[in-house]
C-alpha cells in the first residue's frame, strides 16, 4: 500500500526540478498522476475517512502546475470510489478517553484493595467503572478495524457478569463519567500516606 504522506516529500522534491517536455509527454508523468490519485484513494480506505484529501489535492494540483504546460493530451485518471463507511473520529476519541479511564480504574482498584481480591472485584464491578469499560471495549472496535467486539475477553465481564449486563444496558452519560472520575480521585487520595 502506498501512503500519500510517504510520497509527499519525494513528489515535492522531484516535480519542480525534473519535469521536462520529454518527460511530460512520456509515460512517467501520467503514471505519476495516476499514482497520486491511487494514493488518495488508498489513504481514504486506510483511515476510513477523507482526512488526507486536501494534501492529495495539493499534490495533484502541483502535478498539473508542473506537467500540464508540456502535455499534448488531456490526462485521464482513475475515478475515486466513495467510501462505504467512514470512521467517526469523535467516537474514537471518546472510546480512547474511556479506555484511559478504565485503565486508571483497574489500577486504582488493584492498588487500593490489593489485600482483598473480593474488594478489588467489588471495586471493578461498580456501575460507573463497568459503563466506562463497556465504552472502551465495545466502541474502540469501531476504530481499530482489525478488532471485533468480543465481550468474553473483557476483564470486568468475567468477574461481574450480572452487574455488567445491567450496567451496559444503560447509556453512558457525562454524569457517570464524572462520577467515575470522582471515585478514582477518592481512591487515589485514600492511597496516599498520611
Amino acid at each position: 500500500m502506498r501512503l500519500l504522506f510517504v510520497h509527499a516529500p519525494l513528489v515535492a522534491a522531484v516535480l519542480p526540478s525534473t519535469v521536462t517536455e520529454g518527460m511530460a509527454g512520456a509515460d512517467s508523468a501520467p503514471q505519476l498522476l495516476n499514482a497520486l490519485v491511487e494514493c488518495k484513494e488508498e489513504n481514504r480506505e486506510c483511515v476510513k475517512g477523507y482526512h488526507f484529501d486536501s494534501t492529495s489535492d495539493d499534490m495533484i494540483a502541483r502535478w498539473h502546475d508542473n506537467c500540464s504546460p508540456y502535455l499534448t493530451f488531456t490526462p485521464t485518471t482513475p475515478i475515486l470510489t466513495p467510501l462505504s463507511t467512514t470512521m467517526d473520529m469523535d467516537g474514537c476519541k471518546s472510546a480512547y478517553d474511556a479506555c484511559l479511564r478504565q485503565d486508571d480504574g483497574v489500577k486504582l482498584c488493584a492498588e487500593a484493595y490489593s489485600a482483598s481480591p473480593t474488594e478489588v472485584t467489588s471495586c471493578l464491578c461498580q456501575p460507573t467503572h463497568l459503563s466506562v469499560a463497556s465504552v472502551c471495549y465495545v466502541d474502540r472496535t469501531k476504530c481499530i478495524l482489525t478488532e471485533t467486539a468480543n465481550i468474553s475477553t473483557v476483564l470486568e465481564y468475567s468477574y461481574c457478569q450480572p452487574a455488567w449486563l445491567s450496567s451496559v444496558a444503560q447509556p453512558v452519560s457525562a454524569l457517570l463519567i464524572i462520577s467515575l472520575d470522582i471515585t478514582l480521585l477518592e481512591l487515589a487520595s485514600d492511597r496516599r500516606p498520611s
